[in-house]
């Protein structure tokens, strides 16, 4: 469902996303 695949998306992302805030600060 496009439900499941969203919240497949953003467990991938979620990662990503603290990652590209930390390479911004330092």
């Amino acid at each position: 469902s496009l439900r499941r695949m969203l919240q497949l998306v953003l467990a991938l992302l979620r990662p990503t996303l603290h990652l590209l805030q930390r390479l911004q600060k330092s």
